[in-house]
């Protein structure tokens, strides 16, 4: 992929994943995030869960859609810091150079 095409959304590759629910569980949403239940249920009683939820009878849910934000969001900050650490090494690499 190009620096300059657009990177396809989370929301695309999760609809197909989850057979285009809207509503996905606790557990669901855990594992796309890998992280375990008990650390989805620690994040909720810390008011520390990425994203809203809500209650559907006895069970806890998230919206697919604020699911792909997220995820998008973590992509496009991970993609900054990884520019960010690029601009470093070609400069510590041109100061290396130019002190030869």
């Amino acid at each position: 992929m190009s620096k300059t095409s657009q990177p396809v959304s989370s929301l695309f590759l999760l609809a197909a994943q989850f057979d285009a629910r809207v509503h996905l569980s606790l557990e669901e949403v855990c594992d796309v995030l890998g992280v375990s239940i008990k650390t989805g249920y620690n994040w909720l009683s810390l008011n520390a869960f990425p994203m809203p939820t809500y209650k559907r009878g006895n069970r806890i849910m998230i919206d697919i859609r604020d699911l792909a934000e997220h995820l998008d969001r973590v992509r496009e900050n991970a993609r900054i810091e990884y520019g960010k650490r690029q601009d470093k090494e070609a400069e510590h690499t041109r100061q290396l150079r130019d002190s030869r």
